[in-house]
């Protein structure tokens, strides 16, 4: 999302900042249900900077 900000200065980032915010939702739902089941779910393309 910080990307897609900085680019809406080169409007390229105003097609993207839509498409970031539906990909966030879509991801908090699919995690929402995993937990509901009681699964681990990993955000995919997450940096893991704390092992």
């Amino acid at each position: 999302m910080i990307i897609s900000g900085a680019l809406v200065m080169v409007f390229i980032g105003l097609a993207l900042v839509p498409i970031v915010a539906i990909a966030s939702l879509v991801f908090c739902i699919i995690a929402a249900l995993a937990a509901n089941k009681g699964e681990h779910y990993k955000y995919p393309y997450a940096l893991r900077l704390i092992k």
